[in-house]
């Protein structure tokens, strides 16, 4: 039976689904819709990890989006859903040598010639490079991803005071349960609501 997740866990989760999604948000500017369908047209129908041909493919970013990777050519390539899930935060590199010694599915050479060929792809789109995530935001949007890091910090610690599950070491706020209700009050001061 699986270990249930403790609040930290759950509110550690969901801090960092929504960091994702806001950058996410800030380099969609940058995506280039046909980038999966180019990946799929140069490195094939399968998912590059495993060569699973029966899987209904998904996008998986080779330099994640979390150090400015981009959803373009070079930098997508096309996953099953459990090799994208299973890689996680992992380097692509690491990632088929660790997910073959699980599986023993390929070679040595295999390997060496699959590394070689995302490689070239990668340089065929000029994306060998290792990005910086600063150099492709602005300082403006630098700026609002460390506000936000502040509020979501605010919000857990207030959640966890209102529901008097306190952080067990120390907090960066004083008072988080007046904190989390300050922060309500304001929002619902600027709240605008539509009616239909």
């Amino acid at each position: 039976m699986p270990k249930s997740k403790t609040v930290s866990q759950y509110l550690g989760n969901a801090r960092g689904a929504f960091k994702k999604a806001l950058l996410s948000v800030l380099l969609q500017r940058f995506s280039k819709k046909d980038a999966f369908e180019t990946a799929i047209d140069e490195l094939g129908q399968e998912c590059i990890y495993c060569g699973d041909k029966n899987a209904i493919l998904q996008p998986d970013l080779l330099w994640p989006a979390e150090i400015g990777g981009l959803f373009i050519a070079g930098n997508v390539v096309p996953a099953c859903p459990s090799c994208n899930s299973e890689r996680g935060n992992k380097k692509w590199t690491e990632y088929i040598v660790q997910s073959n010694r699980v599986t023993s599915k390929k070679t040595e050479n295999e390997i060496k010639e699959l590394t070689v060929r995302i490689k070239k792809y990668m340089k065929n789109h000029n994306q060998e490079k290792e990005p910086q995530l600063l150099t492709v935001i602005t300082e403006e949007e630098t700026r609002i991803i460390n506000d936000v890091n502040i509020l979501l910090n605010a919000i857990t610690q207030g959640f966890r005071a209102k529901i008097d599950m306190p952080q067990e070491k120390n907090v960066i706020f004083r008072d988080c349960g007046d904190m989390f209700d300050e922060l309500i009050r304001t929002a619902n001061r600027y709240l605008i609501a539509v009616r239909h």
